[in-house]
């Protein structure tokens, strides 16, 4: 078994660390669903920056609207020192 970054090895196998973070903080969620992550950051494991999508609607959704969508909910979610500025996202 190969970790790689954002990996947790448990007896069963492995586990993405966001998606144990989304399942500790908000509870169990299908396994076909998708974590987004709306702060952009992909090592990211708040679970307010943290949103479930289905895989047709993840896939569904083109890189300049996930952006756009991503930065509108980084604006919301800004916590001073913990994400960038809006300008410094992009």
């Amino acid at each position: 078994m190969r970790l790689r970054r954002g990996d947790l090895g448990v007896p069963s196998g492995i586990v993405r660390v966001h998606r144990l973070a989304f399942w500790l903080a908000k509870g169990p969620f299908p396994v076909a669903c998708q974590i987004d992550h709306m702060c952009r950051t992909a090592g990211c494991v708040e679970p307010e920056h943290l949103q479930l999508l289905g895989p047709v609607e993840h896939a569904g959704l083109s890189n300049m609207d996930r952006w756009q969508r991503r930065r509108e909910k980084a604006e919301n979610l800004h916590i001073k020192g913990t994400l960038p500025e809006t300008e410094d996202i992009l």
